[in-house]
């Protein structure tokens, strides 16, 4: 839509001849109907059998009150807490976007569309999530010596380092 401020010259002529009018009118184009929505991520990357929540933030910046239906398109295992809003002029309107893949593993494309069952005026958002593989989250990498020789009845002493090659912060237990 367009919005602004407009000077707009009507002429006026008879088909007989005559007089001529002229007149300058501004006009004042305001947004009246209007929605904004948007989510706290873009992309992300989550682990198989993980739960992730995104805020969504709605928001009425049309200058008429308008009822908002939230509609997601994307695989089954996303959901939204709340999917309706009735939102005065610069109101918001705040829910949650649940990720729960099980064990779906992929690149998944989700779209989240605020549409005004008023008037259909709407927005769109968007997030990538990429689910990957329980190994690929915690991939422990174990770097020693690969050989040492130790006399009977000696100890000895060796450096084990451990190193997190995956996507997630882990604790790992030695045995």
């Amino acid at each position: 839509s367009v919005a602004g401020n407009f000077d707009i010259n009507v002429n006026v002529k008879p088909e007989t001849g005559g007089v001529e009018g002229i007149k300058l009118i501004k006009a004042d184009v305001r947004e009246c109907n209007q929605v904004k929505i948007e989510l706290s991520k873009d992309n992300d990357v989550i682990c198989a059998g993980a739960k992730e929540e995104y805020d969504i933030n709605i928001v009425n910046i049309g200058e008429n009150k308008n009822d908002f239906n939230i509609i997601i398109e994307g695989p089954e295992f996303v959901s939204i807490d709340d999917n309706f809003a009735s939102l005065d002029y610069n109101d918001d309107f705040k829910t949650e976007l649940n990720v729960d893949p099980g064990e779906s593993i992929g690149n998944f494309d989700i779209k989240l569309t605020a549409i005004s069952s008023d008037n259909g005026v709407k927005a769109e958002d968007n997030i990538n999530i990429d689910v990957v593989s329980k190994e690929q989250c915690y991939q422990p990498n174990i770097i020693t010596e690969d050989e040492i020789n130790v006399a009977r009845g000696e100890a000895a002493t060796i450096k084990v380092d451990i190193e997190n090659k995956g996507n997630e912060d882990a604790t790992y237990k030695l045995s």
